[in-house]
């Protein structure tokens, strides 16, 4: 028995496979963008990160979709690209380099109506905005600021989604070292 979501699925990836204008694949995106992060998220990801990493995978099918021989294969295609970037996420937290998370603030930021509360928790961020560049301040705004995610940026301010990533997680890094710096001055 064929469900909607199953009907949706196989029309999105017909009409991509056969004409891939960028309508299209907003079409496959949105067929498949659920299905991924439940994939991602029943492996004990974190819903933040499974977004990422369904963002990822349908990046890859995008780049990649001339390699796929078969439409008929087309779901163990794309599974096997999710199980890949699952795989790669897992080998890169075990040796990650320490980062910065805005997580936490940029939530605080989006609920806090009152301007005194909003600026007193303001105030670690834009510290750390000194330590960036102006590109790396834009997107880092951008990202945890306005919630804005890779694909948005990346239209925003016309710079390829892996190069936002990049930035992104180089930031991150480049501020992990200033907050340990601080730590270990007030202890």
């Amino acid at each position: 028995m064929s469900t909607a979501s199953d009907e949706k699925e196989r029309q999105a990836i017909a009409e991509f496979l056969s004409e891939r204008t960028e309508e299209r694949f907003c079409a496959l995106f949105d067929a498949f963008y659920g299905r991924l992060c439940r994939y991602f998220s029943a492996r004990d990801v974190d819903s933040y990160i499974a977004e990422e990493l369904a963002e990822n995978v349908m990046f890859q099918v995008y780049r990649h979709v001339s390699q796929l021989r078969d439409g008929m294969s087309f779901h163990g295609w794309l599974f096997q690209i999710a199980r890949n970037e699952y795989l790669q996420y897992r080998r890169k937290s075990a040796t990650a380099l320490p980062t910065v998370s805005f997580e936490p603030l940029a939530g605080r930021l989006a609920e806090t109506l009152d301007s005194g509360i909003r600026q007193q928790e303001e105030g670690p961020f834009r510290e750390w905005m000194t330590h960036m560049d102006e590109t790396e301040r834009e997107i880092l705004i951008l990202r945890f600021m306005e919630d804005l995610d890779y694909h948005e940026i990346s239209d925003v301010l016309g710079i390829p989604v892996g190069t936002i990533k990049w930035k992104v997680f180089n930031a991150k890094t480049k501020l992990a070292a200033v907050v340990r710096r601080k730590t270990a001055k007030s202890r």
